[in-house]
């Protein structure tokens, strides 16, 4: 297994040498739906501009939420395959909302048909990945990727909530409960069959890429985290020697643990957004 050299250091000496990374695009709250598609393209060429760094690695992985429209979603994509030769791309909570009773009726009520939809439009572009428990080799880096869930770990091992309790508050907090359609139920089994895609995956990847995350030791002691993390704990003794990215929540993370750097480099909606960038991770 190749192993990486754990940086810090954000700027590169040369275009090989590490990936560009970001999350929770959320390019629908940037660049408006409603605007004529004409407009379309350039406001999102715009977009990029104002997000993309002085000096960018080939590839870009994207940790998740992307936007609430694929076709929308399809365009940023091909208007940074101008910019990124290889671009990986996993799904975010966001991308399985239906946020109108069109989405609801393209999607036959089944928010899995949005993700797959955009699976398969990715697959139509040269050298983008949209990585659902797959793996990407790069360069000699292996990237493996998948979204996973929040399992209500941190609520439960961290602030005592029973499980029964910990649903109900996530329905009354979470838009999760109501535009995931046909997807979560009381179980949470979606959790259980995330997990399962990331054992495939963590021990064979250089780079592991996740929206949601799997360590909550630098995070305040807050009920709402139980929607942002899952259990990560059995992994954390396969992580020496990688790199982790991560979203979902829109506070950015740059830290070691367990061996491993765990990146989160969310951009977020336009007002919390403090003049952020796609940020260059060396290896």
């Amino acid at each position: 297994m190749i192993q990486l050299n754990i940086s810090s250091e954000k700027q590169v000496s040369g275009l090989n040498t590490g990936f560009d990374l970001i999350s929770d695009v959320h390019l629908d709250f940037w660049v408006k739906v409603e605007n004529p598609l004409h407009k379309m393209v350039p406001q999102i060429k715009n977009f990029i501009k104002g997000i993309l760094p002085d000096v960018h690695h080939k590839t870009l992985v994207i940790a998740g939420d992307l936007g609430h429209y694929n076709w929308q979603n399809k365009i940023l994509i091909e208007e940074l395959k101008q910019i990124y030769e290889h671009i990986l791309i996993v799904p975010g909570n966001h991308d399985y909302y239906l946020v109108s009773a069109n989405q609801e009726k393209q999607y036959r009520g089944k928010s899995l048909n949005r993700v797959i939809e955009m699976k398969e439009t990715c697959s139509l572009l040269t050298n983008v990945h949209y990585l659902d428990g797959d793996m990407v080799e790069i360069d000699g880096i292996t990237y493996g990727g998948v979204g996973m869930w929040y399992d209500f770990s941190y609520g439960m091992k961290v602030l005592g909530y029973l499980e029964e309790a910990l649903y109900s508050k996530w329905w009354d907090i979470m838009n999760d409960s109501r535009l995931i359609k046909g997807l979560l139920d009381k179980s949470f089994t979606f959790a259980d069959e995330e997990k399962k895609k990331l054992d495939a995956i963590i021990e064979s990847s250089n780079v592991i890429i996740t929206h949601v995350g799997g360590d909550w030791s630098k995070v305040d002691r807050d009920l709402v985290n139980s929607f942002y993390f899952f259990d990560g704990s059995p992994y954390f003794s396969k992580l020496e020697g990688k790199i982790w990215c991560f979203g979902h929540t829109h506070q950015r993370y740059d830290y070691e643990a367990y061996g491993c750097r765990f990146v989160n480099a969310a951009l977020g909606y336009p007002d919390e957004s403090d003049d952020r960038k796609i940020l260059q991770i060396k290896v």
